[in-house]
């Protein structure tokens, strides 16, 4: 995968998993990323509010100055929404869902897709997707602007 991180050089980059991977570890990403924060670190697993509170630690950043880039309804949009930050929802794929990360119904969140955009401040179709979103949230103005930098899911 071929990421600019060009629009992210003023921001912090971090990354929230309920995995144990370790975006440092990986080739094109350990020269962008500030901070780290894993469910096994945290002691709990996303949409519990310890591994928000864990980024924003970590981030030095407060709720409204982060913004959760996720997959996942109910761990990534609405448990960030729920801390305080401002959410970009991923689409998942159409084919190959159930089972999956992106299968919902593990999340113990059923939303048609018409809610689930609803429920984020903004909705892409692919990561490409994000820096655009995030170029728009930062011409808001001092004041709507709350792009301080994205958690990602890893």
């Amino acid at each position: 995968m071929n990421i600019s991180f060009g629009v992210f050089r003023s921001s912090r980059i971090g990354t929230l998993t309920d995995g144990n991977a370790d975006p440092r570890c990986i080739e094109g990403l350990r020269d962008v990323v500030d901070f780290c924060v894993s469910s096994v670190e945290a002691g709990a697993e996303k949409p519990d509010r310890r591994t928000f509170s864990l980024c924003e630690a970590k981030s030095r950043l407060l709720p409204e100055q982060l913004v959760m880039v996720g997959d996942n309804i109910g761990k990534d949009v609405m448990g960030a929404k729920a801390a305080g930050w401002r959410a970009i929802w991923v689409v998942p794929p159409r084919d190959g869902v159930a089972g999956s990360a992106h299968d919902l119904s593990s999340s113990g969140v059923a939303l048609t897709a018409e809610a689930s955009r609803e429920a984020a401040d903004a909705t892409v179709e692919s990561v490409a997707g994000v820096a655009g979103v995030l170029r728009s949230w930062s011409g808001e103005g001092a004041e709507g602007a709350r792009g301080g930098g994205p958690a990602a899911e890893a």
